[in-house]
């Protein structure tokens, strides 16, 4: 409703007021008006409902018993009394490794690319095009035969483990096939297909 500047009310549909016969401006809000209140901000979150923060810059490292995950190329931390990263859910201390006196106390696992990506005990290393570690992903990326997830590679108390998990071309280590696992001593050569290989040795300290 708009109110003539003579003081009455006009219909919306009335173009002339009845009063006094003036054209009326209906895009005009009286200054009498009815203002509709404010909408009030939404309540606040509760503490328990919050969404927790992915990875943790420098800064937060900072804090009294954060630490940065075990695994090299994880961008996660591990909180004050957490079990696991909050990236990858990577355990935040490794297993301790089984006493052996065979090689493989401490491996890698060498990419094509000439790459070596150290191995975490009990902490599976993914090899295909799209794994998560951006080094291995980089150096297969142009390698038509190996599969988006191709195998794991886990260390285990001296020993390694392969498992094939693609379903394009098999996994082998040191000749055996890799479905749906074999354990093997250090030195390995993984192969994918036919023709290429990745080498999981033991690193410099441990030869």
């Amino acid at each position: 409703m708009v109110r003539c500047d003579c003081g009455r009310e006009v219909a919306p549909d009335e173009v002339l007021c009845g009063g006094c016969g003036r054209f009326v401006d209906h895009s005009r809000v009286s200054p009498d008006a009815a203002v509709p209140p404010p909408t009030p901000p939404p309540p606040p979150v509760p503490a328990s409902d919050a969404v927790p923060p992915g990875p943790v810059g420098p800064a937060a490292l900072a804090e009294p018993g954060v630490r940065r995950c075990a695994v090299d190329w994880c961008p996660g931390v591990v909180p004050p009394g957490a079990s696991a990263c909050d990236a990858y859910a990577h355990p935040a201390t490794p297993a301790a490794p089984a006493a052996s006196t065979s090689p493989g106390g401490g491996c890698e696992l060498v990419l094509p690319d000439g790459t070596a990506i150290g191995l975490v005990d009990g902490v599976p290393l993914e090899i295909g095009r799209h794994s998560p570690d951006p080094r291995v992903a980089a150096a297969l990326a142009r390698y038509d035969q190996v599969g988006r997830r191709q195998a794991t590679v886990v260390l285990r108390g001296g020993l390694v483990e392969v498992t094939h998990v693609g379903r394009t071309n098999p996994t082998y280590a040191n000749d055996q096939p890799a479905a749906p696992a074999v354990t093997v001593t250090p030195p390995v050569d993984v192969r994918i297909g036919r023709e290429l290989h990745l080498t999981v040795r033991p690193t410099r300290e441990n030869r």
